[in-house]
């Protein structure tokens, strides 16, 4: 894969790139979209085949990189027996130039002292039989003056030429050992540059996988917040609605008071919210402040208060009862001597006063008591039901609230990951861009 493509894929999943923008708010709920699944099926699929060509192109690589250092082996060994050979090939021509030229040395010494002709035919027999044993040339050159009479000083030019030949061949042996060890070294340099650019392809091509899946995880998760947006519009026109409603009846909004000190760190969290009738927040109020359970606590107690007062007014009524019943069965049967009795009179009209204003007051404590009881009923009816609305609303707050710093946490994270991964990239662009370079001049 080339690096062009991985740059694009990258650049695809940067912190710019643009998501698909949230519709319009609706009263419903967003539907789960199947055609991502299909899509994400189709890029897992696209991945595992690139990992089996990835696998395939390793294995064709390590094949092809052993053939290629048996081939090294079998050229080098075919360039030392070639050099063997022209080395022995070398020393034949030298030898027989070098025996030339002796011959020429010889026929011209010869040539010149004809007293010792016999003399001259065994030289001559014997350089022709060292020359077909292969003897060295400066045997040659050391016998031909002994048996033919040659001045040694005719054989210096010969000398030198013959410890030219031998530097010069001598300085070109190394010259081609030093080009065959260079040669070597820039096929091991240049099979070593091919491994590391078939590791920085796989490289590129990781990175490219890891690429998709990031872009593929952050689509998934954009969706997810787009649905998560869409539920926050809906709960907010709830809310709307909520209020409307309340001001339409003239209904008043009661939370909870926070107790206790001020200057304790307090966790963050909703507090309960009940909708009552203007005379029920009245009743609250004069309750006094706290909690709503704390006052209906009040209220209970109150009413048993209530409750306790109209038992011990039941039982005075009653005991007034049996005295005015006492009075008037004295009064109807008198028992009188000198006249009606002044103090049963005063007693009995004491006792109906009484018995009146008792009447009265168990009467008003009855209708007091059966108003409070209603109002009780009716706002512990309230209060459970917009406590289950507020717990209702407050789990879903802190579930919205969760996935949103989870979300943004991911977020956070990828773009990180989408950075370095931008940064390696880079850096292998520039490396290969240097090899590129660096690849003619070799």
């Amino acid at each position: 894969m080339s690096v062009d493509a991985v740059e694009l894929d990258v650049s695809a999943v940067g912190p710019n790139h643009s998501g698909p923008s949230p519709g319009g708010t609706s009263g419903r709920r967003p539907r789960p979209q199947r055609a991502y699944t299909a899509e994400e099926d189709a890029l897992t699929d696209i991945a595992k085949q690139a990992e089996s060509k990835l696998a395939q192109r390793r294995q064709a690589r390590a094949e092809a990189r052993k053939i290629r250092m048996l081939e090294l082996e079998k050229v080098q060994k075919e360039a030392d027996e070639k050099m063997d050979i022209e080395y022995k090939i070398q020393q034949e021509e030298k030898k027989i130039m070098l025996t030339k030229q002796a011959e020429m040395v010889v026929a011209a010494g010869t040539g010149g002292s004809g007293s010792r002709p016999s003399s001259r035919r065994g030289s001559n027999e014997s350089i022709e039989h060292d020359l077909l044993k292969g003897s060295a040339i400066s045997e040659e050159v050391h016998v031909a003056p002994q048996r033919g009479g040659i001045d040694p000083r005719e054989l210096e030019p010969l000398k030198d030429a013959v410890a030219d030949l031998e530097e010069k061949y001598k300085k070109s042996m190394m010259t081609n050992a030093q080009l065959d060890n260079e040669k070597s070294t820039l096929v091991y340099e240049v099979d070593c540059l091919k491994d590391v650019l078939a590791d920085q392809e796989e490289h590129m091509m990781e990175l490219s996988r890891e690429a998709r899946d990031k872009h593929r995880d952050l689509e998934s998760k954009k969706r997810e917040s787009v649905g998560l947006k869409r539920e926050v519009e809906i709960l907010r026109e709830m809310v709307e609605q909520r209020d409307q409603l309340i001001s339409e009846h003239g209904l008043l909004l009661v939370g909870e008071e926070k107790d206790g000190d001020s200057s304790k760190p307090v966790q963050a969290k909703v507090g309960t919210i009940v909708v009552v009738s203007p005379e029920a927040a009245e009743l609250l109020e004069m309750v006094g402040d706290g909690a709503l359970d704390v006052r209906l606590k009040k209220f209970v107690e109150e009413r048993k208060e209530l409750l306790e007062q109209i038992r011990k007014l039941k039982i005075d009524l009653e005991e007034s009862k049996e005295r005015a019943e006492n009075a008037e069965r004295r009064r109807a049967n008198p028992i009188t001597i000198n006249g009606p009795d002044l103090d049963a009179v005063d007693v009995q009209r004491e006792a109906t006063k009484q018995v009146g204003e008792y009447k009265f007051k168990l009467q008003k404590a009855e209708q007091d008591i059966t108003n409070l009881g209603g109002q009780v009923v009716r706002l512990e009816g309230q209060v459970r039901r917009y406590k289950t609305s507020a717990d209702v609303a407050e789990k879903n707050e802190e579930d919205l609230k969760l996935e949103k710093r989870k979300m943004s946490r991911e977020l956070r994270v990828l773009r990180e990951k989408i950075e370095e991964m931008e940064t390696s990239n880079t850096h292998l662009q520039k490396r290969l861009d240097k090899f590129i370079k660096r690849k003619p001049e070799h």
